[in-house]
């Protein structure tokens, strides 16, 4: 978990938009494996606000699929 949360604000930092929010898709996907599902759906919802913000249509999509399972 601490190498993807580094890894996301790394991509940040470096200006690799679609890279930082994949890492943190998968990030929000691990919290609803392990029972944290309101930390993980806030954090689906802002990702899919910033994914369709940016035209990542492939990242809405894991969004909402990802929120929708739990």
């Amino acid at each position: 978990k601490a190498v993807l949360t580094d890894t996301a604000a790394n991509a940040a930092a470096a200006g690799f938009s679609l890279e930082a929010l994949e890492a943190r898709l998968i990030l929000a996907e691990i919290q609803l494996g392990s029972g944290k599902a309101v930390g993980a759906k806030a954090q689906l919802a802002t990702l899919e606000r910033e994914a369709r913000a940016r035209g990542y249509g492939y990242i809405v999509e894991r969004a909402q699929q990802a929120a929708a399972k739990n």
